[in-house]
């Protein structure tokens, strides 16, 4: 036998009896005994469980209150476009407002300066 032959036949030999150890430390329940060291929470009971129907209502009611909810924040913001409407509106109007003031004032300053030519 060559020696790689040899190194193959040993190394299955050993693959062999690793599988035969571990079947009879499963088959025994020796395997099953290990105890895995302090957890790092607590699993407790449930002081008091949901029932499908009470998630359902908890969805259900909350669906209704972001439906109302997106429903004002839509007024709000169709009421802000309006307000924006109305205020440039009225800026326009004061603008006119201002620009006929000045167009006064300017017609009498020349009438003004006409009378003191004539002096």
């Amino acid at each position: 036998m060559s020696p790689a032959e040899l190194l193959y036949t040993g190394l299955g030999v050993l693959i062999l009896v690793s599988q035969a150890v571990g079947a009879w430390f499963l088959l025994t329940g020796r395997a099953s005994k290990r105890e895995v060291g302090p957890q790092p929470f607590e699993v407790r009971e449930a002081e008091e469980a949901l029932t499908r129907r009470e998630h359902s209502l908890t969805c259900g009611h909350i669906a209704r209150r972001v439906t109302a909810l997106e429903a004002r924040a839509d007024r709000l913001e169709r009421r802000m476009d309006e307000d924006k409407k109305e205020i440039i509106a009225s800026g326009k109007d004061s603008e006119k407002g201002i620009h006929s003031r000045i167009n006064t004032v300017l017609e009498a300053v020349s009438e003004l300066r006409g009378e003191l030519k004539r002096l």
